[in-house]
């Protein structure tokens, strides 16, 4: 079989067993071992019973910011043998440089990261971007304010999108706990302010249930979610800080996100972020059914 067949075999999004087509089940490259190399992460994948994988753009990892375009092609065609699409490539996240830093020396390092996500996603043939707009401070220190941090990310933001659009790809801000963009409504007019196809949301479940509910978030943002993240979230009396837990173990309403994803025609990537567990061997694989039990419920 030749690169290109490969190829265009890795770009139509396959079946989902159990599941509807209209979705792509993901995992995040955070599942693995620091250090694991990239064909490994593929090949766990694809036996795990996953279709894509979203990767990061970090100096620890096989994908530094500083790699080339032969680096990036290398890894497609290791994903394409597997049939494993590449669904995001996360460039900043908010223990990233920050775009909105007081400091110019890590603005200009966040944009830097953002450009070499933008040269490099073609040849991953990935079509997302996950950037976090930026952080309000770091622990219980304001470092701005929420109108500063708005005007600093939106100028980032204008100076990419042509690049952006010019490469074919979308810049998915993802809703985090960096206390920016906190309300739907907040996300919503962050990326409608631009006018551009380019710019899109990154959608978490688990990330808005401790201030609000993923349903909402959903309905309000609408055809703007290009890629979803699937985490479970529990809850804590007294108005406590909850924690994440393992999929279905918490109190994200999956049957209604997935009614809402649904009612608004959400179709394409939907991934699991997760971190390792090395105590547990079937850790990816009981993800994965975790995935389909959920996305049956679509």
């Amino acid at each position: 079989m030749t690169r290109r067949q490969i190829l265009a075999l890795a770009t139509v999004a396959p079946s989902i067993s159990g599941a509807t087509a209209r979705f792509v089940k993901g995992v995040t490259s955070s599942v693995f071992p620091a250090g694991m190399p990239y064909a490994d992460c593929i090949q766990r994948a694809a036996e795990a019973g996953f279709e894509a994988l979203e990767i990061r753009l970090h100096e620890k990892e096989f994908l530094p910011p500083t790699a080339t375009l032969e680096d990036a092609s290398r890894i497609a065609d290791a994903a394409a043998a597997k049939r494993i699409q590449i669904a995001s490539l996360w460039i900043l996240t908010p223990s990233s440089p920050s775009l909105v830093s007081p400091k110019p020396e890590e603005r200009a390092d966040a944009i830097a990261r953002v450009q070499a996500g933008i040269r490099l996603a073609p040849a991953l043939h990935c079509g997302a971007l996950l950037v976090t707009p930026g952080v309000l401070g770091r622990g219980s220190r304001m470092e701005l304010t929420h109108d500063e941090a708005w005007q600093t990310a939106t100028t980032a933001f204008r100076s990419v999108i042509s690049d952006a659009e010019r490469a074919g790809l979308v810049i998915t801000p993802e809703n985090v706990w960096n206390r920016f963009l906190v309300s739907p409504r907040d996300m919503r007019t962050f990326v409608d302010q631009f006018h551009s196809n380019a710019v899109g949301v990154h959608f978490d479940t688990g990330n808005v249930l401790q201030f609000g509910y993923p349903e909402d978030w959903i309905l309000m943002l609408g055809a703007r979610i290009r890629r979803v993240h699937f985490k479970d979230f529990k809850l804590a009396a007294g108005g406590r800080q909850g924690q994440f837990v393992p999929l279905l173990d918490g109190d994200v309403n999956w049957r209604g996100v997935m009614a809402c994803l649904s009612k608004v025609g959400y179709q394409g990537f939907v991934s699991v972020e997760a971190g390792p567990d090395q105590a547990e061997p079937e850790h990816l694989l009981k993800l994965s059914r975790a995935m389909d039990r959920i996305l049956a419920m679509g």
